[in-house]
């Protein structure tokens, strides 16, 4: 106040706080402070952030988006990331419910996990897994399957045959998918032993080389005929 003669009858403002003995220091991103004196300046909440500096209100402590969260006295959108059973930028973005299949039992930006083979979840924004439910015996489904109507019985290198029964694909063909589906060719001058499971079994012929390509499930193999001053005999 005005008129004040002595050091200890000073305090400190709105958005400050007191750092040492006549010293006030502003309150810091993250939080705030709306009383005059030397009380400590207030952290913004769980699920808020503020990137002001001497704030002096609450009102300036904003909310992370939807179905994300923060730690207290956070101080940036990037402090806001995606609560378990969904996934998103950890930067205010919008964070998404896990599909179907899928489940997030940790916060932040990484992916959704797809249900192992042979299970499935009907739940979106999954947070454990074990929403991923067991086919019945003696079925089988893929990854991330979402319906007990994925689970089939015909597992990897066989597919469906007369009366529904399950046969084993033939040499030269594979399946590396659980179902009905058809079994898949090898490419041409390659074969693969009965019930093959991946395109990675098509073993190219004499005089050809094989090329993989593709990732994970996707990868499959491409036969090329051996160039000049080169042969496969085997």
């Amino acid at each position: 106040f005005a008129g004040r003669d002595n050091l200890t009858q000073c305090f400190c403002n709105v958005g400050y706080t007191a750092v040492e003995k006549g010293v006030c220091g502003v309150c810091i991103a993250g939080t705030w402070k709306s009383v005059n004196g030397s009380s400590v300046c207030v952290k913004c909440g769980e699920g808020k952030y503020s990137v002001t500096l001497g704030a002096i209100q609450e009102l300036y402590c904003l909310n992370c988006t939807a179905n994300s969260n923060s730690f207290d006295g956070s101080n940036a959108d990037t402090n806001c990331s995606c609560n378990i059973g969904y996934s998103g930028p950890d930067s205010g973005g919008k964070c998404v419910a896990c599909e179907a299949g899928k489940y997030k039992n940790v916060s932040g930006s990484s992916p959704c996990s797809d249900c192992a083979v042979g299970k499935y979840s009907p739940t979106s924004g999954a947070v454990t897994i074990l929403t991923c439910i067991e086919c019945p015996a003696p079925f089988s489904s893929w990854y991330g399957s979402d319906n007990v109507t994925d689970c089939s019985e015909c597992p990897l290198g066989e597919t469906t045959g007369p009366e529904a029964a399950c046969v084993r694909c033939a040499p030269g063909k594979y399946k590396q998918i659980p179902g009905p589906s058809e079994c898949s060719s090898c490419p041409n001058h390659s074969t693969s032993p009965e019930r093959s499971v991946s395109a990675l079994a098509c073993a190219c012929a004499r005089g050809f080389g094989g090329v993989i390509q593709g990732q994970g499930d996707d990868q499959n193999v491409t036969c090329e005929i051996c160039p000049v001053a080169k042969f496969k005999g085997y």
